[in-house]
This record gives structure tokens, sequence and C-alpha cells, in this order.
């Protein structure tokens, strides 16, 4: 056998070994499970040359070698074989997405939920600025003689909702609003959501002149479709199961922790995250290993990361986030899978 092929065998050994038990892997471990008839004598050399290459790493003097990041991405791009996704686990996915039918922030919210769980890692999903999303209902509500609610739904199941304080001694009808509420239907039902504002305000003098009355409310409205448009259009970070980061040893350590946590906390940074791990996606699902993640606290972590997109548009980012010392073949598979499953089901809610 080549050098450089038996070379690959014990580094793919090696990962899949240290991330099965989170212990170094000793040479002679390695002679026992590698498969091949090989001497530990060639193995130390091999795992020498792995080490002098950059690939494998001591911790210790005395223990077994490591993988490094560089090793990891060896791995990944060249070693890695993606298990196939076990039919239980399919079935688990299908009926998820299944089950949902027109909310698409509901079946993403359920989807990573379960990948989450399959996959024992943190999952986050990023919804991009669908721009095609538009609006479906106005509605104003009078709470009490102070509050009125304003509710902004849109073609999604996508809702935005305030509560607009009344000047005191206002008087104000249900009726009144009713006839608001249908006006404003009228002028903004099926306006991309980009629009809202300025179309309100394109409106404003008619509708200021039919309401006269209603001036204070009218100004509140203004203000509240410009919050509201804000919310609906922008991306957002719409699950973030970070309870999963417990369960690994790596995060058990009060500081690395923290690190991770404060990125999930931070939705500016996820949002960047997603986008230099699929830049030059193609729409291949991609890994971030160790250093390679330039966002500050995640340097002793791997982020595998996917999209659904409808033509050249993205609408949905989904990444799974763990330590370096990951089951890639695994998460791989899995990703692949559930994103095949969104795919089919978001592509039938939106067009």
């Amino acid at each position: 056998m080549k050098s450089q092929n038996r070379q690959d065998i014990i580094m793919s050994k090696l990962v899949e070994d240290y991330v099965e038990t989170t212990q170094p892997v000793s040479s002679s471990k390695l002679v026992e499970n590698i498969g091949i008839d090989v001497s530990s004598a060639t193995v130390r050399n091999d795992l020498m040359k792995l080490e002098q290459d950059g690939y494998v790493q001591h911790l210790h003097t005395s223990s077994g070698r490591v993988p490094t990041d560089k090793g990891y991405r060896l791995y990944v791009d060249k070693l890695m074989f993606c298990a196939e996704v076990p039919e239980e686990e399919k079935a688990i996915v299908k009926e998820a997405v299944s089950s949902v039918y027109s909310n698409i922030n509901h079946l993403l919210l359920t989807t990573a939920s379960i990948l989450s769980d399959l996959s024992e890692y943190p999952v986050i999903v990023v919804t991009d600025n669908f721009k095609q999303n538009t609006i479906k209902l106005v509605q104003l509500v009078l709470l009490n003689i102070h509050q009125i609610m304003i509710s902004m739904l849109d073609n999604y199941g996508d809702y935005y909702q305030e509560i607009m304080q009344l000047p005191a001694n206002s008087i104000v009808s249900q009726l009144e609003l009713n006839k608001i509420s249908e006006y404003l239907n009228n002028i903004c039902g099926d306006c991309p959501v980009v629009s809202l504002e300025e179309l309100y305000n394109q409106n404003y003098g008619e509708l200021s002149a039919r309401f006269s009355s209603y001036n204070e409310v009218l100004i509140q409205i203004s203000k509240v479709f410009e919050r509201g448009k804000a919310l609906l259009s922008d991306n957002k970070v719409i699950s973030k199961t970070s309870n999963k980061l417990f369960s690994q040893p790596e995060f058990q350590k009060i500081d690395a922790l923290k690190n991770v946590h404060s990125v999930l906390e931070d939705e500016a940074k996820i949002v960047k995250l997603f986008s230099d791990t699929l830049l030059e996606s193609n729409g291949d699902i991609k890994a971030l290993i160790g250093k390679e993640n330039v966002t500050s606290g995640l340097e002793d972590t791997s982020f595998i990361a996917g999209k659904v997109a409808i033509g050249d548009k993205d609408i949905v980012g989904i990444g799974v986030i763990g330590p370096t010392r990951m089951k890639y073949g695994k998460v791989f598979a899995q990703l692949k899978n559930v994103i095949k499953s969104l795919d089919d089901k978001v592509k039938k809610i939106l067009i």
C-alpha cells in the first residue's frame, strides 16, 4: 500500500476515534483498529509525518495524538464518509415537515428542534430578507379607552403587533377603527412589506382628511408601520437551540461556554457567520472549522451550514454548531436530508 493512502486511513481512523472517545489516540490503538496489516513502527512513522505536516498534534508529551484544525479540514474535504441517514430519522423529519402547512417560521422552528435532537448539537436558523413577502391584513382593535392594538400579518404567517397609547380624553370607537382598517387594507393589501411605509405616506393626506379627528392615531400608525416593516423584512434569527451546548465536554468549561453563548445571543454575528460560511457554497453544505471562524469566540468550534434558495434568492440558512471534535459525516448527512425536505416544502409555501 502506498504511504499516502495508508496515512489517509490512519488520519481518518484517528479523527473518528478521537471524536467518539474524546481521548488522544495512541499508535498502539490505531494498530489494533485500523483494519489493515501494518506494523507499530510504520504507524508511528506515519503519525510523525502527519504531525510534521500539521495534521495532528500531541496535547501532552506522554499522550496520544489529536487532530488539528488542518487535520479536520483534510478529513472533511477528502476522507469523510457521509453516513446514510437511518430511515427512522428520515421519517421523523418528513412527518414534521408535512405537518406544517403555511407558516414558514413554524416550519423552521420545528425542523431546527428536530435536527438539534438528532444531531445532539445546537442548530441555528436564519431567514433572509424575503422581499417577496406582502401584507395580507392590517387590523386596529380598541382594547380600552387608553389603548389600541395594531396588527400586521404577512403572506407567510408572520405578524407584528404593537399597542398604541391614546392621548388623554380621546374619543375613539371600534366602528371608526374598522373603517380605518378597511382603508388601510385597500391601499396596503398585497403590497410588498418593504414598500409599506412609503405607500402609507403617499396616501396619508387623503387618510387624514377622511379621518381628521383621528390624526394622533394616524401619526402613530406611520411609526408602527416603520417598525413593523423593519421586523418583517429584515434577516431574522428564528431558532437557537443553545441548550445543546451543555452536552458537549468542551463547552462544560465556563469560559468556552460563555464565548460561544455570547455569539449565539448576537444576531449580527450569527448573520455574518452564515455569510462567511456560505459565501461561495453554490448550494453545497459547507463547514468552517476552528480558526477558520473569524468570529471572535468561535475559534474552538466548527459550524456546518447549508441553505434553501429559490432561483438566485437565498431564503433560509440552517446551520449546526459544535466543537471541532464533531461527528462531521453524521451531521453533513443529517443536514443534507433536512435541507432537501425543507427545500421542497418552502417552495410549496412560497411559490
